[in-house]
């Protein structure tokens, strides 16, 4: 389903690396479909995919790649879009369980068990889970200080990759894409500087953002010293989710 490959620098080559070792693929459904059951509700937190949807001009056949994918549904911000309107794209979870757990679901999604780094460059970070940390049952990962925080089972520790989020892209083939969720704990813009906006064409960019009212401010200004340049305007806030558009 996703083209070759050339390789012109070392996000190509890392792309080529999510390719062949981590890209889970379902987006032609040939490994099965979400069974949607009779009294489906969307999972999402607050009504976000409604009004995405309605932003869109009711799309059908869009595009994602949601970061913080969890086990697929809980706080899904892309399961209506994909259930009710034939959107597609990938889901990226580092923790192991709720990948497995994500598979499962069989959405028809390409799935990548990895984090998204906040340099331009591969990172190696230690995965720590533990069932105490209340922060991470959104299924989203924290890399903070060279650790990532996420929801698990027991308290253990893994090393993991991080890949840039352009290589996720290019390996994917969706450097042109409808909607970006960035669900990361905290350092979503920090991934959003390390992107080359010039390889890339994202209409819609979805990122959390939580806290007391001044950290609130400061993230939504920091995101837009980046976006805002390039085109977006902040046009919503559903939730704890802000939503820029271009």
């Amino acid at each position: 389903m996703v083209k070759s490959i050339k390789i012109f620098n070392k996000t190509d080559i890392l792309a080529l690396e999510i390719q062949e070792n981590l890209l889970q693929e379902n987006r032609d459904g040939k490994m099965g479909a979400f069974k949607k059951a009779a009294n489906f509700t969307d999972p999402s937190e607050g009504g976000q995919p409604k009004k995405i949807i309605e932003l869109f001009g009711y799309k059908r056949n869009g595009t994602f790649l949601e970061a913080g994918g969890h086990d697929g549904i809980f706080f899904s911000n892309s399961l209506l879009l994909e259930v009710e309107y034939g959107w597609t794209g990938v889901l990226v979870e580092p923790q192991p369980g709720l990948f497995d757990s994500l598979l499962k679901k069989h959405r028809r999604v390409a799935g990548i068990q990895t984090c998204i780094s906040t340099k331009p460059t591969k990172m190696k970070v230690q995965l720590v889970m533990s069932d105490s940390d209340s922060s991470a049952e959104r299924g989203s990962s924290a890399l903070k200080g060279g650790s990532i925080k996420v929801d698990g089972y027991s308290s253990t520790e893994l090393s993991i990759n991080c890949y840039p989020l352009i290589s996720i892209l290019k390996a994917t083939g969706l450097t042109t894409l409808d909607v970006l969720f960035l669900d990361v704990q905290g350092i979503e813009v920090d991934i959003l500087k390390t992107v080359p906006w010039q390889e890339v064409n994202i209409k819609m960019i979805v990122l959390e953002i939580y806290g007391p009212p001044d950290v609130i401010a400061r993230e939504k200004d920091a995101a837009m010293e980046v976006l805002g340049p390039l085109g977006y305007k902040f046009v919503t806030q559903v939730a704890i989710d802000y939503m820029f558009l271009k």
